[in-house]
């Protein structure tokens, strides 16, 4: 009977756990699903960069403002360790922002992403600016690629990885002598 007893409050304490962490899971997934929607509805409108970030509207009654999710709330949802198991739309959204940097945006989407938001919001803002500094070079402009690099390298040393994926590209313009 003592055993009983000492078995029961552990119990309850695990499912008290467990019922929990279900409804924050269950209410995260929503946010996931509602979050992954108004990204879609912006990306197949070539708002990519929305798409990416997000966006607050004017609600409808005029009554305010609401935020619609992107990309980047989706993928910050789940993001933690600890939040498992991870939906298949947290997979889809890393690979829409992917292909949204590396294929759908363009020098005036992505320089316009970088002054609307550096200092604001700086997450994917480096790869962008990478891909803009790409783009500049396939159309002969190395002065404005090689600004871009330079930006990356120095607004964003910290990110040490894309940092040096900038000083690389740089190298690289100075070893062809361009």
């Amino acid at each position: 009977m003592v055993k009983k007893q000492k078995l029961k409050k552990p119990i309850i304490i695990l499912l008290v756990i467990l019922i929990s962490y279900s409804w924050v899971w269950l209410e995260s997934y929503q946010r996931t699903k509602l979050y992954y929607q108004n990204a879609l509805e912006n990306f197949h409108k070539g708002r990519y960069i929305t798409a990416i970030k997000g966006e607050r509207v004017l609600k409808e009654d005029r009554s305010g403002y609401v935020f619609k999710g992107g990309f980047q709330q989706v993928e910050t949802i789940w993001s933690s360790k600890y939040a498992f198991p991870r939906p298949g739309l947290y997979a889809e959204a890393k690979k829409k922002i992917d292909l949204i940097i590396n294929k759908k945006i363009d020098i005036e989407m992505g320089e316009n992403a970088f002054h609307q938001y550096f200092r604001l919001d700086n997450k994917y803002l480096p790869q962008i600016l990478l891909r803009v500094g790409d783009l500049h070079l396939k159309e002969g402009n190395i002065d404005k690629a090689r600004k871009a690099y330079d930006l990356v390298r120095q607004a964003f040393s910290r990110k040490q990885e894309l940092a040096k994926q900038a000083e690389d590209k740089l190298g690289k313009l100075k070893t062809n002598n361009i």
